[in-house]
């Protein structure tokens, strides 16, 4: 157990110094089995070990892997043995990661298969996954949060105090987490669209609805029959794990009652930009 204390300690280091958090053995469990042996975990690490860097987009970097060995796996076997595994897809920094996890041999050679390959690549992701919802909702959701944004909070301001005349709030919301509620839904008058899943300690790694995935690489005359890395895929995952699209109702809402309506969108921008540009486009078409 001390092994694991020690485990969780590391995942919540922050800015040099280590919080305590109260967390149920049981859970401390499901978490080292989660990150035990992991790929994603590893790879996080060494990456963050090579760059000298503590902010990884996981997304970013999965997505690189996953195109770089789809590219390789081309004109070759998905069931049977890789032969060579290059470097000439993967960049060297992230060749000699996946080598060193592996255990590939210098000419990239072992007695794997692509799918194999792949399944582990995508099971250590639901692992991953899971991983980060304990910590969302066993430390981050339980922080104090002093700063918020006075934008936001003038806004909240109004929606709380004319809540009988406003006749729609709604929030879609890119993260995981309650925030926004916590901090700025006094009165529980907003609806959310969690339109990557929300975190929930009560999941499991079969019933986690978190969307955390690449978006589509592949040319469109692709994308229909090579589907063999399409679970890492945004758009698949968000349909596999029912994350609903209510933004989309909301629609004729924004129509009707634009001038007493709020729509807020609570997102990291980055690896969401197409999605909601191409929804922000079907409302607006000036954008």
């Amino acid at each position: 157990m001390n092994k694991l204390k020690k485990l969780w300690k590391i995942l919540i280091k922050l800015e040099n110094n280590i919080y305590e958090v109260e967390i149920s053995n049981l859970i401390l469990n499901e978490l080292y089995e989660n990150i035990n042996n992991n790929f994603w975990i590893f790879y996080f690490r060494q990456l963050s070990n090579s760059k000298s860097k503590n902010w990884i987009d996981f997304e970013k970097e999965i997505f690189q892997i996953v195109k770089d060995i789809d590219k390789d796996m081309q004109g070759k076997n998905f069931y049977g043995q890789i032969n060579f595994l290059s470097d000439k897809h993967l960049n060297t920094n992230s060749f000699k990661i996946i080598k060193k996890f592996f255990g590939l041999d210098e000419n990239g050679k072992r007695q794997i298969t692509y799918q194999e390959l792949r399944d582990k690549l995508h099971k250590d992701l639901d692992r991953l996954i899971r991983a980060l919802e304990i910590y969302l909702t066993q430390y981050v959701e339980n922080q104090n949060i002093k700063v918020i944004s006075p934008h936001i909070k003038e806004i909240a301001i109004q929606i709380n105090h004319n809540k009988h005349t406003i006749l729609s709030v709604k929030v879609i919301s890119f993260n995981y987490t309650n925030t926004f509620q916590k901090l700025y839904d006094i009165n529980k008058i907003i609806e959310y669209d969690y339109i990557h899943g929300k975190a929930d300690i009560d999941n499991t790694i079969e019933t986690n609805n978190m969307v955390l995935g690449i978006d589509e690489y592949l040319p469109e005359d692709r994308r229909n029959k090579d589907i063999e890395f399409i679970a890492f895929k945004k758009f698949y995952q968000r349909i596999y794990k029912e994350t609903g699209c209510k933004y989309k109702e909301w629609v004729d809402i924004i129509k009707n009652e634009l001038e007493d309506s709020y729509i807020l969108l609570n997102n990291h921008i980055g690896q969401n930009k197409t999605l909601l540009k191409k929804q922000m486009k079907s409302w607006y078409k000036n954008i």
